[in-house]
Formats: structure tokens, sequence, C-alpha cells
């Protein structure tokens, strides 16, 4: 309501709350005769109105796809379990893919294609590998909650060559001299 009326202040809040609470302690029972049809319009207006088309088309143009696939199932279970089950129900899973992106950070292995070009050695088998240098591409942001993860995974890759070794075994690789990042793709670091 404040930001259809162009609202600018904090004042505006509490104007807004003071008519909202006199419309509803002086109006109230002449609402009690509206019919539920008028009742739902005036409902679904209000709720229309929350929802920005462009932001949703955005994060299409985006492709993130992740974000669309929450904005849907959360729409969904809000309109088939009511407001308070979607809005936990989207709670609960933007927590799990905050825990999914904390304990599983993606990153990838980069070997060398020809004389310049670096790609993953997992899905070209062509990338050889430096000889005493790991490079890494980290595509997940980098924050306080998936470093720890991060670092085990990459000591468990520079001992023994990959995610998929079991800890116990025997370090495969020769040492490495030196780690190379390259964080290209990583929308944020945190400072840790």
């Amino acid at each position: 309501m404040n930001d259809a009326a162009g609202a600018c202040t904090l004042l505006s809040t509490l104007i807004g709350a003071a008519i909202v609470f006199l419309a509803s302690s002086v109006l109230l029972p002449y609402f009690h005769f509206l019919p539920k049809a008028v009742t739902s319009a005036i409902v679904f207006h209000a709720a229309i109105t929350l929802i920005d088309f462009h932001d949703i088309a955005f994060i299409v143009r985006m492709r993130s796809w992740r974000d669309c696939i929450l904005l849907s199932i959360t729409l969904l279970a809000t309109i088939f379990l009511g407001i308070q089950y979607g809005v936990l129900f989207a709670c609960l899973s933007s927590l799990i893919v905050v825990l999914k992106q904390s304990a599983m950070p993606r990153f990838a292995l980069l070997g060398r294609v020809g004389t310049s070009r670096f790609k993953d050695v997992a899905h070209f088998p062509n990338a050889h590998r430096v000889d005493d240098v790991m490079l890494v591409r980290i595509d997940e942001p980098l924050h306080f909650a998936n470093s720890a993860a991060m670092k085990d995974m990459l000591l468990r890759i520079e001992r023994l060559g990959s995610m998929t070794a079991h800890p116990s075994e025997d370090a495969k690789l020769p040492a490495v001299s030196a780690v190379v990042f390259e964080m290209g793709h990583m929308a944020d670091i945190d400072a840790w």
C-alpha cells in the first residue's frame, strides 16, 4: 500500500497502520455484509500487487533455474496448502539449498587443453593436469559456511587425486608445489 502510494518515509507506515486500525475497528461490522466474492476480490488485488513480474522475468532471463524452481514450489505450496504452509515450505526449501551449498561446494579441477586453454578434467578427457600445479575453479560463492568443506575437499584432492577416493587410502599424486585458483565464476566471497 505504501509503495503504491509513493511513500518514502517511515512516518507513512505509522499513518497506514493507524488507518488500518481505524478501518478495522470502525468499519468491520459493515464488512460483515459484503459478499465473499467482493472480499476475495479485495484480497486478490492486494496479493497480486505483491508480485513483481519484472523480477520474475529478470530471474528467468538470468537463467537462475534454482530460484525459478524455488519460486514455483513456493507459489504452488501457497496456493494448494495455504499461506502458513507456503511460507513454511519456502523457508525450509531455502534453508535446504543453503545447507547443500555449504556442505557440498561445487568446484572443478582444471587441465590444459592445447597451449592456452584450461578445461574441467572430469568433463574433458583430453585435458591434462599440469605436473606439480593444481588448478582449481570454484563455482560457488565462498563464505564462512562452506570454507571448511572446501578446504577439506581440496586437501583430499591434493593428496589422493580425486573426491571419490577414500580418505584412508595412500597418496596417489606427487606433492603439489602450487595451487592456482580461477575465481572468475565466483559471484561473492566472504572475508574469512
